[in-house]
Order: C-alpha cells, then sequence, then structure tokens
C-alpha cells in the first residue's frame, strides 16, 4: 500500500482512539488529523472511467472555509495522485503536502482533474472549439461539504462540468437511412472559450463565439447517423442554433434550441439527447434529457487494476506540446515526459498533431536519416524509471511510411555494468527467429494504423543491442531500473520516414 496513504489511515485512526477517553480524564491531546480520499468518476463515457484512475494519474485539491470561496492556508491546488494499492484511492505528491483537517470547524473541500500546476487565479481554462481532440473535454470536477476532524474520510464524485449533445438522424417519410450518410451538424451562436473557477464551481468569462463541428458517429460505432459533442453550459439558449447539413439529400436544415423545453438551458453533466427525423419535406425534433447518474444507476465505473507505467498519455498533450531535448542526454529530462532528440544537420520535425481518425492528440515524426548521420542522433522517447525486474510489454497503435521499419529500444542510466561505461538497454524478450537482436526490436509500419505489441526482459541488460548471443547479457542492476527512456527511430539511412504514434501502454507482464 502506498505509504504516505497508509499514513493517513493510521493517523485518521489514531485519532479516533483518542476520542474515546471518559470525560473524567484531562482532554486528549489534540493531534493532526489527514483527509483520507478516495474518488470516483461520472463520464459521459462509461469506458474511460477506469482508465481515469490508473496509476499515477493526479488531480489539484483545495480546502475552503465552510459555504464559501476562501481558502484554507496552505491547502490550496494541492497535488494528489492516484494510488495503485488499494485501488480508487488518493495520495499527496510528497508527505510534506499532506493535507490535515483543521482542529475545530467544518470545511468544504474541492477536487478537479487532470491536475495543472499553473491555474491563473485558480480558474481552469478550457476550449471547445475543437472536439476532436479529446483531452479537451477530459475534465472532472468534484465538492464536497462540511468536513472535520470526526468526518476527514470522503469518496469524490468526479463529474463533467460541461454539457453533451447527441444529434441522431431517424429517417421519416420517403427517406432511408442511406441517404442520412456522410451528413454533418454543426452548432451555432455558443461561445467556444470559459474559464472554470474552482473555488466556485462556475464558469465565467465565456468568450469567442464561433461555430462548433460536431464529430459524426463512426460506422464501427454502429450509432447510425448522427454527430455528438460538448459545449458549456448555459442559463438560457436564446441564439443557438444547429445546422444540420444531410448532403446526399442536398438540403440544409436550422433548428433552434429554444424550441424545445428541453434545451431552453443547458445544464453541467446533462446529456442532451436530440432525436432529429428526417422527412422529405420537413424535420421534426425531439429531445430526452440524462442525468449520468441515469445510465450509470448512480455507482459509476469500478476502478480497473490494469497498470500504465505511461503516466503522461500523448492525447493529453497540448498540439505542438513536446519537448526538443536538444544535445542533452534524455535521462536529464523529468521523469514521465514525451520528448524529442534530433541533430541539426538532419532535417527532423516532430509535433503534436490531431488525428481525424482517432478523434484524439497523436505524436507525429519525420525521420529523414542521411549517410552522414547515425540513428542514435534522431528519435522520439517516453522519459521512465523506477521499474522492476521481469517482463514489460510495450503496446501502441502506429502508422507511417508504408513497408519501412522503426526500431524500439529501452536505454538505462547505468554506465558501470560493461567496462568502458557505455550505456547499457534493456534486452528484449528473445522471439522465435534465429537470432533475434537481444535489445532492439523491429516492427513494420503500414500506411493505416496497427496495434503493435514489444516485449523487453528488465532482469536482463545489454552493451550492444545489435549483439545475438546469450553470453553478452548481464543481470539488470538496481541503477538501470531506476532511470531508462523508451525510444522509437528509424534505423534506415537515406530514406525518409514518417511515423505517427498513439496509445502507448507500458506494463509488466510477468
Amino acid at each position: 500500500m502506498n505509504k504516505t496513504l497508509l499514513l493517513a489511515m493510521s493517523m485518521s485512526c489514531a485519532f479516533a482512539f483518542c476520542g474515546c477517553d471518559d470525560e473524567e480524564n484531562s482532554a486528549p491531546t489534540v493531534t493532526d488529523t489527514p483527509i483520507v480520499l478516495s474518488g470516483k468518476a461520472y463520464t459521459f463515457d462509461p469506458e474511460l472511467e477506469g482508465e481515469i484512475w490508473k496509476r499515477g494519474k493526479s488531480v489539484g485539491v483545495y480546502m475552503k472555509k465552510e459555504n464559501s470561496v476562501e481558502t484554507v492556508s496552505p491547502y490550496t491546488n494541492v497535488k494528489y495522485n492516484t494510488t495503485a494499492e488499494p485501488l480508487g484511492y488518493f495520495s499527496p505528491e510528497t508527505p510534506a503536502t499532506l493535507i490535515n483537517m483543521p482542529k475545530e470547524g467544518n470545511v468544504d473541500v474541492v477536487a478537479y482533474y487532470p491536475y495543472s500546476e499553473n491555474l491563473n487565479s485558480d480558474s481552469y481554462p478550457m476550449t471547445v472549439a475543437n472536439q476532436k481532440v479529446s483531452a479537451n473535454f477530459a475534465f472532472l470536477y468534484a465538492n464536497v461539504k462540511g468536513m472535520n476532524v470526526q468526518n476527514n474520510k470522503t469518496e469524490l464524485q468526479f463529474r463533467p462540468v460541461l454539457s453533451q449533445l447527441v444529434f441522431n438522424l431517424i429517417a421519416g417519410d420517403g427517406v432511408t437511412d442511406e441517404y442520412l450518410n456522410e451528413s454533418s451538424i454543426k452548432v451555432k451562436g455558443m461561445p467556444t472559450v470559459a474559464n472554470f473557477n474552482i473555488l466556485s464551481g462556475a464558469f465565467e468569462q465565456a468568450s469567442e463565439v464561433k461555430d462548433i463541428d460536431m464529430v459524426s458517429f463512426l460506422p464501427e460505432e454502429e450509432k447510425g447517423n448522427g454527430a455528438s459533442g460538448q459545449v458549456f453550459p448555459a442559463e438560457t439558449t436564446e441564439g443557438f442554433s444547429a445546422e444540420i447539413k444531410i448532403a446526399r439529400m442536398n438540403r440544409t436544415e436550422k433548428w433552434n434550441f429554444v424550441d424545445a423545453e428541453e434545451t431552453s438551458t443547458l445544464e453541467p453533466g446533462m446529456r442532451y439527447i436530440c432525436n432529429v427525423t428526417v422527412s422529405l419535406d420537413k424535420i421534426e425534433v425531439s429531445v430526452d434529457k440524462e442525468a449520468i447518474d441515469g445510465w450509470n444507476k448512480g455507482e459509476g465505473q469500478e476502478v480497473t487494476g490494469e497498470e500504465n507505467l505511461v503516466l503522461t498519455d500523448i492525447e493529453e498533450l497540448p498540439l505542438n506540446g513536446i519537448t526538443d531535448c536538444g544535445a542533452d542526454d534524455p535521462l536529464k529530462q523529468r521523469g514521465d515526459t514525451w520528448c524529442y532528440k534530433t541533430h541539426s544537420d538532419m532535417p527532423f520535425a516532430v509535433q503534436v498533431v490531431s488525428d481525424d481518425e482517432l478523434n484524439k492528440n497523436v505524436i507525429y515524426g519525420r525521420f529523414d536519416s542521411s549517410s552522414k548521420i547515425s540513428w542514435y542522433k534522431s528519435y522520439v522517447l517516453y522519459r521512465s524509471g523506477n521499474a522492476e525486474a521481469g517482463v514489460y510489454s510495450i503496446s501502441f497503435k502506429a502508422k507511417g511510411t508504408a513497408g519501412n521499419s522503426i526500431q524500439c529500444y529501452v536505454a538505462t542510466g547505468d554506465k558501470k555494468t560493461f567496462a568502458n561505461g557505455t550505456s547499457v538497454f534493456v534486452a528484449n524478450a528473445k522471439g522465435t527467429e534465429a537470432k533475434p537482436y537481444n535489445g532492439y526490436v523491429n516492427f513494420r509500419l503500414t500506411d493505416k494504423w496497427m496495434d503493435y505489441t514489444l516485449e523487453f526482459n528488465f532482469a536482463k541488460m545489454v552493451q550492444n543491442p545489435y549483439g545475438y548471443a546469450e553470453t553478452d547479457l548481464r543481470n539488470a542492476t538496481a541503477e538501470a531500473l531506476k532511470d531508462f527512456y523508451i525510444s522509437f527511430f528509424n534505423p534506415t539511412k537515406n530514406i525518409a520516414v514518417d511515423f505517427y504514434l498513439s496509445d502507448v501502454v507500458f506494463k509488466k507482464i510477468d
């Protein structure tokens, strides 16, 4: 169990026993009582809820004076992390940042996900302009009132603060489903940028009114025809409308939100299902309004036990938000960071881009190796550490220049195991080939997104990852397992290769 969380629980129990003294005895010594936090996620996509609370995810926690927006110093935006054991609990980043209950009186606690280190005036900026960037819609918020030293344990119920719109296109008189294929929907008149005030739990400073393209249902989702998206709540929807383009019928229809009582206002955490029946001469819209508690029966999704050691998901990176580590040793980068290394003589561009097919942010890099530059001068990497000895898998989605190979390796911070002090690599888990490399693992790209899984044996290390002999392997050291990075690169010179990467999962399998 997480040591800090165990300390918090132990201190909480000790305080409870102290409160059982006889009234004739002197008053017990007042002891700092830490807050004990667990959490449950209620989202618009129940399949994501367990993934939200995987190990290493972070939330920001505030303690406020009861029924106030005034914080209790110093508990402002305190970083708490999800724990691997027990699942569903949070513990502070360090023991020094443990939140303790005040000696007297009640307090309120608010929390949000995902954590941001720098908030301006305790406000979380949001944008709904680009519905295809899923990271824009990850924000969840929890609010608990009336906590005190006798009531210091709570389950935070994290919920969306946005409203969800779902448009279902239904074939009416004289129309078949095929006529509704390739239709598109956008909403008009709505603000696309706003700040959410963590302390008040309300949006402020909404601005930048623009058209918002809803995300059309994908055929493989088998939802039929339509689109969905998330927008800011609104006390009135006067001036808000939906533009429905039915391409195969060469028609554009308009529907005003105030025409239905259910959408005269938009509430946070509420789903509005707009059923649009398309007939030859008209459209008719009926609206169903659902709360998250309704479709999850008030329980929320249980936390999953699957562990992913990639603590910074690629889709959470902002557009163009990947670091160039330049000439620096990648092991000098901050932990849990995606970055890339390049060379001044090699054209190499890496960026975070929005992928229309996956509807999320992905990493894109163009490897253009020349005959003068070695492979190790240019690569994309994830900085990690603190592994245990054993076999690990690295699973991911990738695509790029079809027919070309990408190689993956794991480089460590151990430079003492081999005599000449060179870098040490984690050995791969031997495959079935006659002479598999000791370190590198190849995979071949196609121009379509494909799923890949590579395996590495973190119990063994090797100096030359291109070697074959078992005698070249050494047992992994604590230093090697403490600091390492996972790297992807183009091993072929004089060939330009486009490389896209997403959904990386790194976990222990044996």
